[in-house]
Formats: structure tokens, sequence, C-alpha cells
């Protein structure tokens, strides 16, 4: 779990960091063109999982043959979806009516298939356990990447830098995810792997898809009836948001996950450690939402100057919705 705080705090911080300097030298209108082409990006990727990679995860007995199946079938699935976004570049810009998304999507529609490309080798690690590689990855990747975007909205690149951050982020993680492990695929697509493994994920991708659709519902929804500056002050907002959100629910699901698998068969021990990982969650995150609402415009004001005030009553909104959520739970 340390490792796994490491990875996701370290990068987490480094992107938090770059986002306030690019957050000062470009406009909310930018980063809400971006957000829209993310949406459609995130739905993208989920679908190119396909709930694969934790099914490798979960499967106990797991080998090559079941790798390599998932592998081109991530591959495939990529290229199926990154021709329905660069052919339907038009179309999206035309229903945002914002014409630069035709220039960008073709460009920032490249993640899907670069983080395809490495999701085998990224989900062995965390069966692994092995989340000390997964952290040197994710914050190489992530300093890298913030870097060159810093330096593009220095020089005057507006909206490419933020496109470009991404792309790099992605291409990085690629290339030490395939120095990072051992594992190479064969040419192989075994029927009877992908049947049994699809058989556990398409549950979860039935899931996640909802999720998806839940978490970028509101971005596209603004962004097709309000201005895309509405859209970047949101996205502002809830990326802000979402820093001490996911980073705890990620550490903890990402270390609990593999190990929930390997108890799977004794359910009461299952049902012990799945309660304990909610409290944990509730008792870390509910007291820092409390605080966020208050300090919301002191804080907007702080990191990100005077043009993103109005991200604050979003980010209020945001922070009771999900403490709202853990009292629920």
């Amino acid at each position: 779990m340390l490792w796994s705080f490491i990875e996701r705090f370290g990068s987490l911080l480094i992107l938090f960091v770059s986002n306030i300097a690019l957050a000062r030298m470009l406009s909310p209108d930018e980063f809400g063109i971006v957000g829209i082409l993310m949406a459609f990006v995130m739905f993208s990727a989920i679908l190119v999982d396909g709930g694969l990679g934790n099914a490798l995860v979960q499967r106990q007995t797991l080998t090559k043959d079941d790798c390599s199946t998932v592998f081109f079938t991530n591959i495939a699935v990529a290229l199926v979806c990154y021709a329905s976004l660069f052919f339907g570049a038009d179309w999206i810009a035309d229903f945002f009516k914002q014409s630069q998304l035709s220039q960008l999507m073709p460009v920032i529609g490249l993640v899907v298939i670069f983080d395809a490309f490495s999701a085998v080798q990224n989900n062995l690690l965390i069966k692994e356990i092995n989340f000390r590689r997964i952290a040197f990855v994710k914050v190489v990747a992530a300093f890298l990447s913030s870097a060159i975007a810093v330096v593009m909205a220095f020089c005057g690149m507006g909206v490419w830098s933020l496109v470009v951050q991404y792309l790099v982020n992605s291409v990085a993680k690629s290339i030490l995810l395939w120095t990072a492990t051992t594992w190479l695929p064969t040419l192989t697509f075994k029927w009877k792997s992908f049947k049994a493994l699809f058989g556990y994920g398409s549950k979860l991708l039935l899931a996640y898809l909802l999720s998806e659709a839940y978490r970028h519902a509101q971005v596209l929804l603004i962004g097709r009836f309000f201005p895309a500056n509405q859209v970047g002050l949101f996205s502002q907002a809830k990326h802000l948001q979402d820093v001490p959100n996911t980073t705890i629910l990620t550490v903890v699901n990402q270390v609990t996950f593999p190990v929930f698998s390997k108890i799977q068969d004794d359910l009461s021990l299952l049902k012990k450690g799945l309660s304990r990982s909610i409290k944990i969650l509730t008792f870390l995150n509910f007291p820092l939402m409390a605080i966020l609402i208050i300090t919301a415009e002191p804080v907007f004001m702080l990191l990100f100057g005077e043009q993103w005030i109005e991200a604050a009553p979003y980010f209020q909104w945001l922070c009771a919705g999900f403490g709202l959520l853990l009292v629920i739970h």
C-alpha cells in the first residue's frame, strides 16, 4: 500500500502542480475543450479494457495464451474506437459547436491506442503486487508530460499544450511498462481464454460504462448547452475534488483487489476485509470534504487565480455530493 500511495500521490502531485501552472497561463475555454475531448477518450478506454484487465488480476491460474488473447483484443478494440473518434471528429465538433474539436480529436484519440499496448503489462504488475515498478513508471511519465506541457503553454501553444500532455503521458507509460516487465505477447488468440475472461470482465465492463457515463455526463451536457468556459470551470472543480477523493480510493482499491482475489473462496474473510476498507475510506474522506466546502473560494483564489473563482460553487456542490454518498454507504 505504501508503494501504491507513492505511485498515486507522486504522479497526482506532479499533475496537480502542473495544472496550477497551466491554469494561470491558459483560459477556462481551453480547459473546457480538452474536457470534452477526454470524456470521449475515457469512455473509449473503458470499452478497450472491457473488464479484461481486472479479469487477468482476478484469475488465479494465468497462462501466456490468456495474456496474449487480452493483448490482441485490446489492440483490436482500440483501433475500432480510434477510427470512430477520427471519423466522428467533425460531427462531435458540430454537436458541441467547437470547431477546434475536429482538429484535436484525431491527435488526443491516439491515447486510446497507446494505452492499449501496455494494458496487459500494467495488470501483470498489479497481479504480482509489484507497485514499486508501477510507481516509477507513472511518476516519470507524469513528470515528463507535465514539464513538456508547461513549456508549451509558456511558449503560447494554448490548448495544444494540454493535448500533448495527455499524449506524452500515455506514450511514456507505454514505453516504460514494456521495459518494466519480461512478458512479451505471442501470435496467439484463444477463444476459450477470451470467453473465460470476458465472462468475469463483462460484468465489470457494464459497471464501468455506467460509472463513466455518470462521471462525464455533466461535462458533455454543459458543453452542449453552455459556452466552453463553463466546461472548463466545472472540469477544474471536478479535477480538484478528485485529488483527495480518488487518491485515497485508488490506493485502497488497487491494493485490496489483488489481495481480495487471493481470498475470494473465503467469503467470511472477504466480507470482513471489504467492510474494513469502506470504513477506512469514509473515515478519511468525509471530514476532508467538509473542510474543502468551507475553504473553497480562498483555495481557488490561491491556487488558480481570480479567473477561476467562478469554479468554487461547482467545487462545493461536488464535495457535498460525495460527502452525502459516503454517509449513505
